[in-house]
């Protein structure tokens, strides 16, 4: 989720079939990830595989945070949740402050 952009995000849905008939599904897609390289800072890399690519269904307080925080001005390939590094500019969080303990 460190790289998502607002252009990954669907909050108009996916068309699925519920219970209930035809419903749909606000979604986020996971198309690459982040990791620190040695000499370079962290490097947004696309992932090992196809597998490395999903698409993720948002829970309904999810999608309502989102669509708060879409409202803001932005270009469409900005990060949803940046960081400030030390020269000031935007980048991406490090994967090791995010991540749950094992």
């Amino acid at each position: 989720m460190l790289t998502v952009r607002r252009l990954d995000v669907n909050l108009d849905g996916v068309p699925v079939r519920g219970p209930d008939g035809p419903l749909r599904v606000p979604v986020v897609a996971i198309v690459d990830s982040v990791t620190w390289v040695e000499g370079k800072g962290l490097v947004r890399h696309d992932g090992k595989s196809e597998a490395a690519l999903r698409v993720v269904p948002l829970p309904r307080f999810a999608a309502d945070l989102l669509r708060e925080r879409l409202v803001l001005p932005g270009e469409d390939n900005w990060l949803l949740f940046p960081a400030v590094g030390r020269d000031g500019r935007i980048t991406y969080r490090y994967p090791s402050y995010v991540r749950f303990p094992r």
